[in-house]
């Protein structure tokens, strides 16, 4: 799988906060610009990524959005029965609508929100990009463990 941001530098270096960013929506340290909620059920938020993918699997993004729980958990195993089926029922109204699903392990360093579960969701458009006009500011350093 590729991704890419043209703005992967900031989503990295942004300030890492002490509260939640999704359960304290409303802060503006925590969150510089409001998050649009495209849509809210009993359990669950759909809102615009702060900070959304250029590129997925070679083709550009048209769309990135997130599925968050409302309450604070870590691990979808974490979920109520009621719970998953309403996060469930969203992620396959957002599958029907050509959303690409994908989340996350918790303990992935790719990760920028630790702690609280949420789910992307991003839409691509139809043409892959040439692999090869891709161009990296710094490259990539390969190292033993």
């Amino acid at each position: 799988m590729f991704r890419y941001r043209k703005n992967e530098k900031v989503a990295r270096t942004a300030h890492r906060p002490t509260k939640c960013p999704f359960c304290h929506l409303e802060d503006k340290v925590l969150n510089p610009r409001e998050r649009q909620i495209i849509e809210e059920t009993a359990h669950a938020r759909v809102m615009d990524a702060l900070y959304p993918y250029d590129l997925w699997e070679w083709r550009q993004v048209t769309s990135h959005l997130l599925i968050v729980p409302k309450r604070h958990i870590a691990l979808l195993d974490e979920l109520t029965p009621e719970e998953r089926s309403d996060i469930m029922d969203l992620m396959c109204k957002y599958d029907t609508q050509n959303y690409s699903v994908y989340a996350r392990s918790p303990r992935s360093i790719q990760r920028t929100i630790p702690g609280h579960q949420h789910t992307h969701l991003i839409k691509t458009n139809e043409t892959a990009i040439k692999k090869g006009a891709i161009y990296m500011v710094k490259p990539y350093l390969l190292r033993k463990f």
